[in-house]
């Protein structure tokens, strides 16, 4: 009993020597923890208002992708008033400025005749037709590998980018080579003979260059088809250049239907459009002068102006057309108001006497649309070695004699 007392006594001296060395701070916790037991109480009986969170608004009309595209439509286009300070240059100071202009590294031509002997391998050995891309004219490097191939077999070279080719006139001059064509004939009669012809075994080889075999003229369906049965004829070879991005679609590597097998070549020289582009711009590059309000005609403006007038107004101006023609046959080109410029007191006079204008308002109104497309000039200035009896308005087509002629021709 004694023993088990004496235990007793000492464990409880121990526990009082426990919590003494326990920190204080212990029992501030436990402090805490009952006021956070009290507290979390009182707000199980009077819980916070909780605050909900603002949201945004949603609208109740909202704007379709026509609704925006109508506002945009009305909205008011922004013009400036600011005139550009320099005027427009004449067809002389163009010509004087593309002349000082710096002249750009080209690719050396020595280049491309490297690899004449493999163009030969794969136009007459594997019985493939060449096609060439890359940026630059390649005109030029074309004609001399056809003119290297001219002296071993019969070379035709057709300008496909002119405007005014059709393929008609690429059958009469592939019929031309043997008297036995008659080029009278209907078009599909045409291009049966000459199938007809080149299919035959006997027939000498042709090869065909052709620069811009993707050109618009050549371009509608029915005239590509026929075309390609054409060039697919087992005795002709083709050489073809092509400019435009979506032509490998038109001229597939594999176009196995017409017998054409297409090996496509890289032939980029960076040389200037300047054969090519001669179409499309004679006005400038041929030497037109005095341009109305900085425009340049062109053949194709011209047409559709002429496409789109009344009767009246296009009769008027073929009848001057076609009198500035016989006039610009044995004129000069000169600055200033040009030798075959008409005065305007004799073309009215003209125009009465054929019935085009009965008074010299309605011949004004006739040539305002003209006027506005820059497809006529005036001046008050005589031409030089004309004497002018008076105050006098000369008026003039600002075409050069060969636009001139395509723009009245089939009028």
């Amino acid at each position: 009993m004694t023993t088990r007392m004496k235990g007793n006594k000492n464990t409880k001296s121990a526990d009082n020597d426990v919590m003494q060395l326990l920190p204080q701070h212990d029992q501030e916790i436990n402090h805490q923890n009952e006021d956070e037991e009290w507290s979390s109480q009182e707000e199980l009986d009077n819980p916070p208002v909780k605050k909900r969170k603002k949201r945004n608004a949603r609208p109740i009309i909202v704007q379709t992708t026509s609704d925006v595209y109508f506002q945009y439509q009305n909205m008011p286009a922004k013009s400036s008033n600011a005139e550009f300070p320099y005027a427009p240059l004449t067809a002389k100071e163009t010509r004087e400025t593309l002349d000082r202009a710096p002249k750009k590294r080209y690719v050396p031509r020595e280049a491309h005749r490297r690899r004449y002997l493999q163009w030969k391998a794969e136009l007459f050995l594997l019985d493939r037709s060449l096609m060439f891309t890359g940026a630059g004219s390649k005109l030029a490097a074309i004609n001399d590998f056809a003119t290297e191939l001219s002296g071993e077999c019969t070379t035709m070279t057709i300008d496909a980018f002119n405007p005014s080719i059709t393929l008609r006139e690429i059958l009469t001059e592939i019929q031309k080579l043997d008297d036995k064509f008659d080029n009278s004939d209907s078009l599909e009669d045409m291009t049966k003979s000459v199938i007809d012809r080149y299919n035959n075994d006997k027939t000498e080889r042709l090869v065909i260059v052709i620069h811009n075999i993707d050109s618009i003229t050549l371009r509608a369906k029915k005239t590509l088809d026929s075309l390609k049965h054409v060039l697919g004829s087992s005795k002709i070879s083709v050489i073809a250049s092509i400019d435009h991005l979506a032509a490998p679609i038109l001229f597939p590597a594999q176009d196995s239907a017409v017998g054409l097998n297409w090996v496509w070549h890289d032939l980029t020289t960076l040389e200037p459009y300047y054969v090519e582009m001669s179409h499309k711009a004679t006005s400038v590059l041929q030497g037109a002068v005095n341009t109305t309000n900085g425009i340049v005609p062109t053949v194709s403006g011209a047409k559709h102006v002429l496409a789109s007038v009344p009767d009246r107004a296009r009769r008027l101006f073929i009848a001057i057309a076609k009198q500035q023609i016989e006039a610009q046959t044995n004129s000069q080109q000169s600055d200033g108001t040009p030798q075959y410029a008409s005065p305007r007191h004799v073309l009215v006079q003209m125009a009465k006497q054929d019935f085009i204008a009965t008074s010299e308002d309605a011949f004004d109104a006739g040539l305002a649309e003209f006027r506005d497309h820059g497809l006529l000039s005036s001046s008050s200035i005589a031409p030089k070695g004309t004497e002018g009896s008076g105050p006098e308005q000369y008026i003039w087509i600002p075409l050069d004699l060969r636009s001139l002629r395509k723009t009245v021709e089939g009028t």
